[in-house]
């Protein structure tokens, strides 16, 4: 019975589901490009203005990271590179915290306040200063939305902290 249990308790050590520590960051915009949606004129925001709260799980090398409040686009595999982690677009619906949002092979999502589809092209977060960048590109449709962030590119350049998780 002993040998049984230590097989059962090495195989789920070894097959990845041991505890990962987790780290809670609170993200807030520090500059978008473009500042204003197109038609609208409105200020365009990534996080909320109190911030969002991401979560980081690290095992080895890799971590996971999304948002408290399923975000549609924190979504990301992150990668260790030297004084950042890069973001790594999801592989796979395992790798995603809501893949229906997401097309795997396109590196796209959907946005539901406006329709638009955006591609990612790149992403950091850096270790120490915890300041990161994120990049997308507006796909479609051709038509704008009033709630169309951009005609073409969005860039984002944001600052969190390390904040207590909520009980």
């Amino acid at each position: 019975m002993k040998q049984f249990l230590l097989i059962i308790f090495f195989t789920f050590l070894l097959s990845g589901y041991s505890f990962a520590e987790k780290k809670f960051l609170l993200c807030k915009d520090k500059s978008i490009t473009p500042q204003l949606m197109p038609l609208i004129n409105s200020k365009n925001d990534f996080f909320p203005e109190d911030g969002e709260v991401l979560t980081i799980s690290y095992k080895e090398d890799i971590t996971k990271i999304w948002a408290d409040n399923m975000s549609y686009i924190f979504q990301f595999t992150l990668f260790n590179d030297v004084e950042s982690y890069k973001f790594k677009y999801p592989k796979n619906a395992f790798d995603a915290s809501n893949p229906s949002l997401l097309n795997f092979k396109e590196k796209s999502f959907i946005d539901f306040s406006s329709g638009d589809k955006y591609k990612f092209l790149y992403g950091f977060l850096n270790k120490m200063t915890l300041e990161g960048s994120i990049s997308y590109q507006r796909l479609g449709p051709i038509d704008l939305h009033p709630f169309s962030k951009t005609r073409d590119n969005l860039n984002v350049n944001f600052k969190c902290k390390i904040v207590k998780p909520k009980i």
